[in-house]
């Protein structure tokens, strides 16, 4: 059975990096732009992972909860077992080391540019700054 990983983010840019990082593997990617779409799918085809964007927010629906007497038990992060998660990781850990998932960078600024890097960041710069320790030459 394909172990699934459903990632949800309205990023069509990570939706293809979830879809590389996961071809020629046992795992099935399965994308979902919303919320609300990634709820869908995930009912029908209960995945090993769940990666969500970080611009994912969680509407809590409390009027229903309400008018039909239910209750919030727990939350997981994830219901896999520590060694799925584990080969999971291991497979995605192989992507950038082959090639397969290059990074694009912005630019490279020494050390004591860190808290310019830090608010380019928060202002979500496009492309990774990198921060040099030591001299420019080495």
């Amino acid at each position: 059975m394909s172990k699934i990983v459903l990632c949800v983010d309205d990023s069509a840019t990570m939706q293809q990096v979830a879809d590389i990082t996961f071809r020629g593997t046992e795992f099935t990617y399965v994308g979902a732009r919303s919320y609300d779409e990634g709820l869908d799918k995930a009912r029908g085809q209960r995945p090993t992972v769940v990666l969500a964007g970080h611009a994912q927010r969680l509407t809590l629906p409390a009027g229903s909860l309400y008018t039909n007497d239910r209750s919030i038990l727990g939350f997981a992060i994830s219901r896999a077992a520590a060694g799925d998660l584990a080969e999971a990781a291991s497979t995605i850990n192989t992507q950038p080391a082959a090639g397969a998932l290059p990074a694009r960078v912005r630019d490279i600024w020494p050390l004591d540019r860190a808290a310019e890097a830090h608010r380019a960041v928060e202002r979500r710069a496009r492309g990774r700054i990198v921060l040099r320790v030591g001299p420019a030459n080495a």
